[in-house]
């Protein structure tokens, strides 16, 4: 009976942290004793390792990618338009109480 492993990370940026993730995911798979499971926080294209990742691990999101752009475009254009503004200050409690009940 394979034992249950979790992982969460934000995001599957290009980084240290995300490298050493896929490289540790990447031995436990080879064990063959335990059945993954990534949670990345941030349904994006900024996840570009996410290709780098076992296919034998089960990847999961926190945030759907709809809301996940929706959120990134605010955050953009929240400096130059107070509509962006107003709505990035509305969204942001909304994603952090979405995380946490998660």
């Amino acid at each position: 009976m394979k034992r249950k492993v979790a992982f969460f990370i934000k995001s599957l940026g290009i980084g240290g942290t995300e490298r050493v993730l896929i490289a540790y995911l990447r031995g436990l798979v080879i064990e063959n004793k335990y059945d993954i499971e990534l949670i990345i926080n941030r349904n994006c294209d900024v996840n570009i390792l996410l290709e780098d990742v076992p296919k034998e691990v089960t990847v999961k999101y926190i945030l759907n990618k709809k809301f996940d752009s929706f959120l990134e475009e605010a955050s953009v254009k929240r400096k130059k338009n107070i509509f962006y503004r107003v709505v990035y200050s509305i969204m942001m409690p909304i994603a952090k109480n979405i995380e946490r009940k998660k």
